[in-house]
């Protein structure tokens, strides 16, 4: 399995690149007998360590685990002065506004940085703090929230970084530290599903007590939902979800009495007219319709749409014919059914001043009759 043809002589850098011997070249040491650095080269984790396996091996090691094997060798031997920190929720906007080390990490690419508008929420928490990574220049390399549950329950959120191999850090910093976290530390998905001292998974329903009435706010990983002065990280017909990247809340607004949620105050619309069930109650817009300056639910019964266009169903503008609306002008009456009929399905008798339904009638010399009303021969 094992094939050191191409690499010999590997070891660890601080830049996180692995120093090796290439094949062909000499080994050589030094009089205190360490490696010498003459023909030595140094090389991406991932490409250096697959050069030590047969190619054989790769249907077992998938790209996967040497990308998992590269971001464990860089949180381990990478040496660029990281440090974390915990800072107070007074503090939060400050790290929200750090400047960051570049990198195509999720950091970088988070919807909330900036905006310290948003942040009221967070800084007026007082189970909240944050915790941030710097590297030697200062600049943020990671940032995440850190919730007090309870007495023995701390609680690390999702974890924002600016390369992925730190992912690898903060889940070490975690374990160091007596703090539960995200199983998908990486992602605002499975937002109560964590990880305890133990290393176990599981899911777990966590309220946070906090003022939660502010202009702006932010959009929450892990405790989205919530109600006046508490947040939750899970969903339990809660009156607020923060998940919005414009500074709103959902559940601002009006409650919706039929659908049993909140609405946009601008979308709400009181019903006045129809169902017992619908009537004297608040719903959205979308869901009512307005017929003669009064507002309907759309599943009333006294009202119907026909040819695009709703009525009353006591409306003279409209018939119902075998169970189906349309319009009056459309329809005839027929004395003989009493009832109306499509016209296109009559015909209009001068002999009885009336329509004949055409399954009725009988055509002699250009006139129509009832079937009832002639011999057959």
């Amino acid at each position: 399995m094992v094939n050191n043809a191409e690499v010999d002589y590997i070891t660890f850098r601080k830049d996180g690149t692995i120093s090796y011997l290439p094949s062909g070249k000499e080994h050589k040491e030094n009089d205190n007998g360490e490696w010498e650095r003459d023909g030595r080269q140094n090389g991406r984790p991932a490409k250096v360590i697959r050069k030590l396996f047969h190619p054989r091996v790769y249907k077992f090691i998938k790209d996967v685990d040497f990308e998992a094997f590269s971001n464990a060798y860089k949180a381990n031997f990478s040496d660029d002065g990281y440090v974390f920190k915990i800072h107070p929720n007074t503090e939060i906007k400050d790290i929200y506004d750090m400047k960051r080390l570049d990198g195509d990490g999720s950091l970088n690419n988070s919807c909330m940085n900036g905006d310290l508008d948003y942040l009221d929420i967070y800084e007026n928490c007082k189970h909240l703090r944050i915790v941030s990574l710097t590297n030697k220049d200062g600049l943020l390399c990671g940032r995440a929230l850190l919730w007090t549950i309870n007495e023995e329950i701390t609680f690390l959120d999702r974890f924002y970084v600016v390369k992925d191999f730190m992912y690898d850090l903060w889940k070490e910093f975690a374990k160091d530290n007596g703090f539960w976290y995200k199983q998908r530390y990486s992602s605002y998905e499975e937002k109560n599903r964590v990880i305890n001292l133990e290393g176990d998974a599981s899911y777990v329903k966590w309220t946070i007590h906090t003022p939660t009435d502010f202009d702006y706010y932010p959009y929450i990983d892990s405790f989205q939902y919530g109600e006046d002065g508490s947040l939750n990280n899970y969903d339990d017909c809660s009156k607020y979800t923060y998940n919005e990247t414009g500074g709103e809340r959902n559940g601002d607004g009006t409650y919706d009495e039929i659908n049993d949620c909140n609405i946009d105050e601008d979308d709400a619309v009181y019903i006045d007219r129809g169902d017992s069930c619908y009537r004297h109650r608040t719903t959205h817009v979308n869901n009512c319709r307005m017929i003669d300056g009064n507002w309907y639910h759309e599943d009333d019964s006294h009202i119907v749409e026909v040819n695009c266009e709703w009525y009353l169903t006591d409306s003279d503008d409209i018939r119902e014919v075998d169970g189906e609306w349309h319009l009056a002008d459309d329809c005839v009456f027929s004395e003989f059914t009493d009832e109306y009929h499509l016209e296109e399905d009559c015909v209009y008798s001068n002999h009885h001043s009336t329509y004949i339904p055409n399954s009725d009638a009988v055509e002699i010399f250009g006139e129509y009759y009832h079937e009832n009303d002639v011999n057959r021969v």
